[in-house]
């Protein structure tokens, strides 16, 4: 009885939304072409802004370092005084009460206070440009990032998952801003000025690109520049940062409905941490049948992972590694999901990451 129960529960809540989810991945990538034909912003035409809680100097000097080379106006907007080259700090006034919070208020500050070009190029404080190649330009440009190893290959390899199964994103139709990140987002000024930024959640970019998207904006994802994306230092950071990227200010109910409408994003991921702990009671029944049924999850969830050390040129020391440790960064990737559905976080912070 008890292998019959687990064996429903691995095909009906594990196996079946992951395989799902494999075929819409592959479904994206044929039938898709990647949009190509951009013309480029002249970096004089361009304000950087970077937006900081202050409280990372090395951080944030590191950020505009990527840049000052160009004849982009740099701003650093932060929440604290703070001493950077090459840049221009403005500090938000403690004052200034709009309905957005955090990184949402300093963003509708800035709107509304700086001067600003013809684009507006959006960095977090540890988003540094890995090049000065100009950017294509559009409504609404994703940038996409380029993972560094850290002090956790764990964590590391996590972001290669991630960015593996992201790898569709470069053939979604230019109505579908699914994979946004205010880290490396490049926008018209005259979009800004037409939205703003004044939104009442954590998830200020998913709010500021689907509203431009629904005015009939244009957004699209670029191959280059890339931003260099470091990883969190350790399993808590990770989980954190996933959580927060998925939490949202509403009763139980309605977080669940939120997650499984978002399937072939935070449901999938919050669905493959569970792939550890069952492949780790798969070990202890040492069944044959159950190991068949969670085997897809696991050969899935590798070929995701390969895709992203393929993509971003990842050493082949690591992919033995890779092949056997598949659960455990599943895990490292999901947690964070499934822990925001039950607890989600009501206030912004800053992840941790190595300078």
């Amino acid at each position: 009885m008890v292998k019959i129960v687990l064996a429903s529960f691995i095909i009906i809540f594990l196996t079946s939304p992951i395989v799902i989810r494999f075929g819409m991945w592959i479904n994206y990538i044929l039938r898709g072409d990647k949009y190509s034909d951009y013309n480029t912003a002249d970096w004089s035409d361009v304000t950087v802004r970077i937006l900081t809680a202050g409280d990372a100097e090395d951080v944030v000097q590191n950020t505009v370092n990527s840049v000052s080379d160009t004849d982009a106006a740099i701003q650093v907007i932060s929440e604290n005084p703070i001493d950077i080259d090459s840049a221009t700090v403005h500090v938000v006034p403690s004052s200034f009460d709009v309905k957005a919070d955090n990184k949402a208020r300093a963003l509708e500050w800035a709107n509304r206070n700086l001067t600003k070009r013809d684009y507006i190029l959006f960095l977090d404080e540890d988003s540094a440009l890995d090049s000065v190649k100009e950017i294509p330009k559009g409504d609404l440009i994703q940038l996409r990032e380029k993972p560094v190893k850290t002090n956790s290959v764990l964590c590391w390899l996590a972001s290669i998952q991630r960015f593996g199964v992201e790898e569709e994103s470069y053939y979604f139709s230019s109505s579908n801003p699914r994979y946004v990140w205010g880290g490396g987002l490049f926008v018209d000024s005259n979009v800004e000025d037409e939205i703003g930024w004044n939104f009442d959640t954590l998830r200020e970019d998913d709010a500021f690109a689907y509203e431009a998207v629904e005015r009939g904006y244009d957004y699209e994802i670029v191959e280059e520049p890339k931003i260099i994306s470091r990883s969190p230092l350790g399993i808590y950071d990770i989980i954190q940062q996933r959580r927060r990227w998925n939490s949202i200010d509403a009763p139980f109910i309605q977080r669940l409905r939120q997650e499984i409408k978002n399937f072939e994003t935070s449901f999938v991921w919050g669905i493959n941490s569970l792939v550890l702990p069952l492949f780790i009671l798969t070990l202890i029944i040492n069944d044959p049948f159950i190991y068949a049924l969670i085997l897809p999850s696991i050969i899935f969830n590798t070929i995701w992972v390969i895709t992203g050390a393929v993509k971003y040129g990842v050493s082949l020391v690591y992919y033995p590694m890779i092949i056997l440790i598949v659960p455990i960064i599943s895990f490292y990737n999901g947690f964070g999901n499934l822990y925001s559905i039950f607890n989600p976080i009501n206030e912004f912070n800053v992840t941790d990451k190595e300078s």
